[in-house]
């Protein structure tokens, strides 16, 4: 999708805008007019990968990753400026005003308007039949999606399924927001293609079957349809494509960008524009190399390292058994850029860093490593806990969490086998969970699916003030433009 969407943007930028080059030989004015850019298929394929274009937060993925792991017990941000920004979060303190709420809320709206405008337009796709249902199903998928992701945030939010709707709309029903969540999806899998025989014109980034399966397996898991989550991800497995690569730590490298167990991803390029700038948070200013991670080498005059410091509890470090590869990427014992030999858990607790998303030819701020959103191993333990939820084929669950297991290079399951059904395996799942998808925001939507996102904060010692926060609060920006929306009990 990277360079792909990258170029389609501009099409679409020339296609709304006016080019002063070769001027008499142009069409007329009113054929690059906004209103007619929807009449051909190029137009109209250009405005989906506007869509894909704002579901990836790209530079601010921090925004959106940040929040999911500070309000629970595996990550802790202290200084700079995101540190302000981001306090709100670890102190369960966040109010609608909160800033990244309101950026979250505008950018997938954005994402919705793209697609509906496509679906609204679609019967002017000419030609090619199937790949017209293609895109249609690609914008069903985005609208479906994103629609789960502000489910999982905010709660119901409102439904726009149309563009042109009024501004003035009110929140949809739980019932409702499920319903349409579904809908979307599953008929964005009937169309999409199979990840292994995409279009020859299909690159990197665009939706599958496979990818639409992942997100409404998570979605079926996150809203505790355990049976729904079960069929689904078997579904995934049943296509016979997807795959845990073999090598933890190799499994986020660029250089293997597009393998088989990424399912999801938010891809990036180390282009301002396109680019992520995960990496500058999680190494300390100071940071030159690590011996654990020998294909980062940080140049401080090419790459930038914020103050803000992105730590990984200890726990969730020190609680990863022996020869566990996912222990790979915590960096403890670093050389600064003076030459001289530091370490982290020397200087305060919970100060290691969490270096599996880097990229060795970043460019300042600019980042090219690809976020993951769901993998395989998330569709293996997601079955694994739905099963175990069902007290259904316990023997396969445990099959599962040891594949994942497996592949980190662990042998030893006598913990796993010796776990009865219930309480006693769904805390070995949520631990094998914790250590696998460490930067993947994850954690939150563990606990809050087993009514532990806020006892786990209170055991920190977080004042909690209500049950409300298991839920943000609709954006100030968008309840003072709407006046239907009515705001959770406790936010008001």
């Amino acid at each position: 999708m990277r360079r792909y969407i990258k170029s389609s943007l501009i099409i679409l930028a020339l296609l709304i805008g006016w080019s002063c080059e070769d001027q008499l030989d142009s069409p007329p004015f009113d054929e690059f007019a906004p209103e007619n850019v929807l009449t051909n298929a190029k137009g109209i394929e250009a405005m989906l990968f506007n869509a894909y274009g704002f579901t990836n937060p790209q530079e601010g993925v921090h925004t959106l990753i940040l929040p999911q792991e500070t309000t629970t017990d595996i990550m802790i941000v202290s200084e700079g400026g995101v540190a302000g920004l981001n306090s709100p979060f670890e102190t369960f303190t966040w109010t609608a005003d909160t800033q990244w709420l309101n950026e979250w809320w505008s950018r997938l709206y954005r994402a919705i308007r793209d697609a509906n405008i496509v679906i609204d337009n679609i019967d002017n796709f000419e030609g090619d039949t199937e790949r017209k249902s293609i895109v249609l199903a690609e914008a069903k998928f985005i609208r479906g999606s994103t629609y789960a992701l502000l489910y999982n945030l905010y709660g119901p939010v409102v439904l726009r399924k149309a563009s042109g709707e009024p501004t003035n709309k009110a929140r949809a029903t739980e019932e409702e927001m499920l319903e349409f969540i579904e809908t979307q999806l599953l008929e964005a899998i009937e169309d999409l293609p199979h990840p292994g025989s995409v279009p020859s014109y299909y690159k990197y980034g665009r939706a599958t079957k496979g990818t639409a399966m992942a997100h409404l397996a998570k979605h079926y898991l996150n809203t505790r349809q355990w049976q729904s989550a079960a069929d689904m991800t078997q579904e995934v497995m049943d296509l016979g494509y997807y795959d845990l690569y073999p090598n933890f730590r190799q499994l986020f490298f660029v250089s293997n960008e597009g393998n088989r167990e990424m399912m999801s991803v938010w891809p990036a390029i180390n282009q301002q524009g396109y680019h992520t700038t995960f990496p500058n948070g999680v190494a300390s200013p100071d940071f030159y190399s690590a011996p654990n991670i020998p294909e980062l080498v940080r140049d401080p005059a090419q790459m930038a390292a914020w103050a803000t410091n992105w730590r990984v509890t200890d726990w969730v470090i020190d609680g990863m058994e022996a020869n566990d590869d996912r222990a790979l990427p915590a960096v403890d014992d670093y050389i600064d850029v003076t030459g001289s030999n530091l370490r982290y858990s020397d200087q305060r607790a919970n100060n290691r860093r969490y270096m599996k998303l880097f990229d060795p030819n970043g460019q300042g701020n600019f980042h090219g490593v690809d976020i993951p959103v769901i993998r395989y191993a998330d569709m293996l333990l997601s079955r694994a806990e739905a099963l175990n939820e069902l007290n259904q084929s316990i023997g396969e669950a445990k099959d599962l969490i040891k594949q994942v297991r497996e592949r980190a290079g662990l042998t030893d399951h006598t913990t796993i086998d010796a776990a009865s059904q219930g309480s006693a395996l769904r805390n070995i799942i949520l631990s094998e969970r914790a250590k696998e998808f460490i930067h993947e925001a994850k954690r939150r939507e563990d606990l809050l699916r087993h009514d532990l996102f806020l006892s786990n904060a209170e055991a920190r010692g977080i004042s909690v003030d209500g049950t409300h926060r298991r839920r943000f609060p609709i954006p100030a920006e968008e309840a003072n433009n709407n006046d239907l929306i009515v705001q959770d009990q406790g936010y008001n």
